[in-house]
């Protein structure tokens, strides 16, 4: 039995998997729509990247069972990742939604044939086709692994569909960008940075994909691919460290300590955020972030978490829940808006999700929306 592959790459590969299943625990556990979308991406890619580190490494050699679990999972990358876009862009999801899980549903029952051969077949088949140079096992004639032929084009039908999705969800891209009033190359906010950014990586990882099937197919590519997933990976987990409202606050309180503001500049940089609040709206904007706030009041983010902190007894994020829970509260005592639901509220008020708009209103008012309303 040869022994595992274990380099500077299954390594990089290796920790991408690791924080690719720490990171779709943490959005799978963030009861958001569009948290649990992200989360099933990510999950997905962290099961493929375990397939490709097993290869790489030469684990599945000694646990065959191991081998191609993911293929079905392929067809689903650019479908989920046009469900987030499309989702975020529209505030629900598409109307033929089950169609576009169709594919990856016909090739996982047509993998499930082979999932259920020996582990000698499948040793077999791995060392078939990466031209490894290891002794064949003895395995009966006639297996039926792959009765509707689709495992010789698999790279085709994936990068096929790569190509497809790239096209829908560069399109919604650009709505999400449009609604927020932006050009592409030209966004501040750290939330649109990233929605782009992950689209452009996916569009690398599809272009690498059907070059790779158009020019010259070989076993090494799939690494390549697993590195791609990985640095998606690496990216995303970056992002939610870097603009954690947590981690950001605990920074934020220890400089107050050191603070050089005077009380004349906190009084000025407290009344232009209150007239900018109030006159204003922007947490209307459910793209709207404390940078983007202290830049319209010409003032530095950490100045403006401190004035937060030290005024008013609150976090950023709940300074801004307090002004949109009580827009919502006018929304729902105008007799215009008694027959619009609590969903569309919600968004109106800048919340991308039902589910955080009621955790924020029950917490400031003691009551959930829907209570609220019908006590007025």
């Amino acid at each position: 039995m040869t022994g595992f592959n274990i380099d500077i790459i299954s390594i990089i590969i290796f920790l991408g998997l690791v924080q690719g299943i720490f990171l779709s625990l943490l959005l799978l556990t963030k009861f958001r729509r569009s948290n649990i979308i992200l989360g099933l991406v990510i999950l997905v890619i962290s099961i493929q990247i375990f397939d490709f580190f097993s290869a790489y490494s030469l684990i599945s050699l000694r646990y065959p069972h191991l081998i191609d679990i993911s293929v079905p999972l392929g067809l689903l990358n650019g479908p989920l990742i046009y469900l987030l876009y499309f989702y975020f862009a529209n505030r629900k999801y598409p109307k033929n939604l089950l169609f576009h899980l169709i594919p990856a549903a016909v090739i996982f029952i047509n993998q499930t044939f082979y999932y259920f051969q020996s582990s000698d077949f499948k040793y077999n088949s791995f060392v078939i086709s990466r031209n490894i140079n290891l002794p064949l096992r003895d395995v009966p004639d006639g297996i039926m692994a792959d009765p509707l032929g689709f495992r010789n084009f698999g790279g085709a039908l994936i990068a096929l569909s790569l190509g497809i999705y790239s096209i829908f969800i560069i399109r919604e891209l650009f709505n999400i960008i449009r609604q927020n009033k932006k050009k592409f190359w030209k966004v501040e906010e750290n939330s649109l940075k990233w929605w782009r950014n992950f689209a452009l990586l996916f569009m690398v990882l599809t272009a690498y994909v059907i070059l790779n099937q158009l020019i010259a197919e070989n076993t090494n590519s799939e690494y390549v691919i697993a590195t791609c997933l990985t640095l998606i990976i690496y990216y995303t987990s970056y992002h939610f460290i870097h603009n954690s409202f947590l981690i950001n606050e605990s920074f934020s309180i220890i400089k107050y300590e050191k603070s050089a503001l005077s009380d004349q500049m906190k009084n000025s940089i407290k009344e232009r955020l209150i007239r900018h609040m109030q006159n204003d709206k922007p947490y209307l904007n459910n793209m709207f972030s404390l940078k983007k706030l202290s830049k319209n009041i010409s003032a530095s983010p950490n100045h403006v978490s401190q004035i937060i902190n030290e005024n008013f007894n609150q976090s950023y994020f709940e300074f801004i829940a307090t002004y949109r829970i009580q827009e919502a509260q006018r929304y729902l005592l105008d007799p215009d808006y008694r027959n619009k639901n609590i969903e569309e509220i919600s968004f109106r008020v800048g919340y991308n999700s039902k589910t955080a708009f009621n955790r924020a209103f029950k917490k400031l008012t003691g009551k959930t929306p829907l209570h609220y309303k019908k006590n007025l």
